[in-house]
């Protein structure tokens, strides 16, 4: 089952690298102002971005900390995160290591911050990834946790699964915000600060890089027949006319523990 999730994982990014790293609502986002703004960044900090893709996060960091490291399983984002970097003034303040979050290929206590920007969803074991982070972080270190969430009701949270494995098979599972308060427990981290916020993404934007008219888009439509509409409504709702999907997001930053 990992071996299978981790080739899903790699397919699917390599195939559509560079759609991320050109897609604006990954490229921009009040997340990147919030990692600027609620992180103890000095001009020292060694930080890990964990699942980086093209970079985004990494590059919004790099002017404002020593080094940024960028870790990711998708051979295929490599050019991505090179072509970002020869185009940033403090591309020499990054790199790119590829490894797996599950597995991180660094010494104990070796970093001052770690970094998961939209990428959790798609972890086959997020607990083992969250004990990586607090591993690999130095005591007292902070790990910021951005990624698709939903209320904390378990019906829901699998309609907006269900949903999201239809459009891409490599999406393992949103946690609910108390599911996630309770992995940064476990692995001996406390939650300092906790942000929600909701974002209706048209539906051909949500899909994307999906076609509207293929294979994944038909199940979609199959999945919301059979979905009862309490359900529904949670999920997609009607702006301007048009269809749009109701995305929750949960930006969750913790300590490690000394």
């Amino acid at each position: 089952m990992q071996d299978s999730n981790t080739e899903s994982v790699k397919a699917f990014f390599d195939q559509h690298a560079a759609a991320y790293a050109e897609s604006e609502t990954h490229r921009q986002g009040n997340d990147l102002q919030g990692l600027l703004e609620w992180l103890p960044l000095t001009s020292t900090c060694k930080v890990l971005d964990a699942a980086t893709g093209p970079g985004h996060a990494a590059f919004t960091l790099a002017p404002h900390v020593a080094e940024v490291i960028g870790l990711d399983l998708t051979p295929g984002m490599e050019a991505q995160f090179e072509k970002k970097a020869s185009e940033s003034p403090y591309g020499n303040r990054t790199r790119l290591q590829i490894g797996d979050v599950h597995q991180i290929p660094f010494p104990d206590q070796t970093f001052d911050i770690v970094v998961c920007r939209r990428a959790a969803h798609h972890f086959h074991d997020p607990l083992r990834a969250m004990q990586e982070f607090a591993r690999v972080l130095k005591p007292g270190g902070h790990c910021a946790i951005i990624d698709m969430t939903t209320l904390d009701d378990p019906l829901l949270n699998a309609t907006v699964n269900a949903l999201e494995i239809a459009r891409d098979d490599s999406h393992q599972r949103a946690l609910m915000p108390s599911e996630w308060r309770s992995l940064a427990e476990q692995a001996s981290m406390e939650v300092i600060r906790d942000e929600r916020w909701e974002q209706a993404f048209p539906w051909q934007t949500w899909l994307r890089p999906v076609s509207m008219t293929g294979s994944e888009s038909q199940v979609l439509e199959i999945i919301l027949r059979n979905t009862p509409e309490h359900l529904k409504q949670q999920v997609v709702i009607e702006q301007d006319g048009k269809r749009h999907f109701l995305k929750r997001f949960i930006f969750m930053i913790t300590r490690r523990k000394n």
